[in-house]
């Protein structure tokens, strides 16, 4: 067979006439199969792995707890989910004193484990070593990389599981403000304004409206900021009306002091940055018709909204809690649930980046944001369950270039796996 094959790719067989071209034939022929089983390795191989995983997943499985340390039974149903691979931080600390609310940190291969051991964290807190979260049985634990700012969703999983009710989505480095004046963690009814369009742009910049003019969130559309760098520019694009918040505000994003979530660009060229101070307005909320940008550094889940927690895997660090979000908020508007956006509710001591690595992690905020926006403002769902619609927008992201065949299998399993736990889904708006 192999001298069949080199004989086929001696180069004097392609000197042939033009009226037969057989070696050009056979040429063809091999490049054919080398195409298909490139393919075949990429996609159908994972989707293979893919199966085989849920098949293993779907197996009887023993969560054992023998290596989490700290207090593995809580008696709360908030929930804060953090990874860090620093040792415990003050800030942390403090996440861990907060009345009422469970601390779950999520470790991974860089995670200093000698300096966790014992540590007084964790008499309030639960830790997950990468032991543990291998034992889980939990479709998406083998697709989840090491490594990877995305083991968050193992610990978003760990605490449905468990009974949470809502889950504060944050890092190791935002200290809280004192609970007591604090509107994110109170979780109470909150007055505030709607947002809906006064004109055709389809995305909010809440900073100009909590008092902090030419600043704009990371992920904002490049092309759109000279549009919205002043309050009186969104009240041109933007009407507000009063709102009392319902049960349709199911994602709170509150705002951060000090180092805010903005892009590199914002941190390269204003050296000011650090030292934001923003005014505490009243919250809004964002009409299903608009977008909003929220994060994984100070945002609240409540559970019917759950299904909207799962952070991509094939972009980085700088992207993946950005793509969740235009992707989430797509999916809302079948929903009729709807985001809030809150003034400042911890001040952020960012832990040390290369403003440079940030900004070559961001390029694909940069280059595709606009597009992204564009693509979603119009796309459309065929099918009328909830999931169904959660996963034909998986693979058409895929199919447009902004997400990875691994990030549409990943949401698959993502939605097993929250069925598995016994996890209800909202229902399209109109079906129920």
């Amino acid at each position: 067979m192999i001298s069949k094959i080199a004989k086929s790719l001696n180069p004097r067989r392609f000197i042939c006439r033009f009226k037969r071209h057989p070696c050009w034939f056979k040429f063809s022929g091999i490049v054919t199969v080398i195409v298909v089983l490139l393919w075949y390795r990429k996609y159908a191989a994972f989707k293979v792995s893919k199966t085989m995983t849920k098949m293993k997943c779907r197996a009887e499985a023993l969560e054992s707890h023998s290596t989490i340390m700290g207090n593995p039974h809580p008696s709360t149903d908030n929930w804060i989910v953090v990874t860090t691979i620093y040792a415990p931080s003050p800030q942390l600390e403090a996440l861990s004193h907060l009345k009422n609310w469970q601390l779950l940190i999520i470790e991974d291969e860089k995670t200093p484990v000698a300096h966790w051991k014992s540590h007084k964290i964790l008499q309030g807190s639960i830790y997950l070593d990468l032991g543990s979260q291998k034992q889980l049985p939990y479709c998406i634990v083998p697709m989840i990389p090491i490594n990877s700012y995305t083991r968050k969703n193992i610990g978003y999983l760990y605490a449905i599981k468990h009974g949470a009710k809502y889950i504060y989505d944050t890092d190791d480095d935002n200290m809280p403000e004192p609970q007591d004046n604090n509107a994110m963690y109170s979780l109470s009814t909150h007055s505030g304004f709607l947002v809906k369009p006064a004109g055709t742009l389809s995305i909010v910049n809440p900073y100009p409206y909590f008092g902090k003019d030419n600043i704009w969130p990371r992920g904002f559309p490049l092309e759109l900021i000279s549009g919205q760098q002043t309050k009186k520019d969104l009240l041109k694009h933007f009407k507000l009306e009063e709102y009392k918040f319902d049960d349709s505000v199911v994602i709170h994003h509150g705002l951060v002091n000090a180092d805010p979530d903005v892009d590199a660009i914002y941190r390269l060229t204003k050296p000011d940055h650090k030292n934001v101070d923003l005014q505490q307005n009243l919250p809004i909320v964002l009409d299903n018709t608009i977008y909003g940008l929220f994060n994984s550094q100070n945002t609240v889940f409540e559970r019917s909204s759950f299904w909207a927690l799962i952070l991509p895997v094939g972009v980085t660090m700088r992207v993946t809690d950005i793509w969740r979000s235009y992707w989430s908020q797509t999916l809302m508007k079948l929903t009729d649930q709807k985001l809030a956006i809150l003034f400042t509710s911890v001040n952020q001591t960012r832990n040390k980046h290369s403003y440079l690595d940030d900004f070559i992690q961001e390029n694909d905020l940069y280059v595709k944001s606009g597009k992204l926006l564009e693509y979603l403002s119009t796309w459309k769902c065929h099918g009328t369950e909830f999931t169904d619609c959660v996963i034909e927008l998986s693979h058409d992201l895929v199919k447009s270039h902004f997400w990875t065949y691994k990030d549409a299998y990943l949401v698959e399993a993502w939605i097993s796996d929250l069925k598995s736990i016994g996890y209800v889904f909202p229902v399209i708006d109109g079906l129920v």
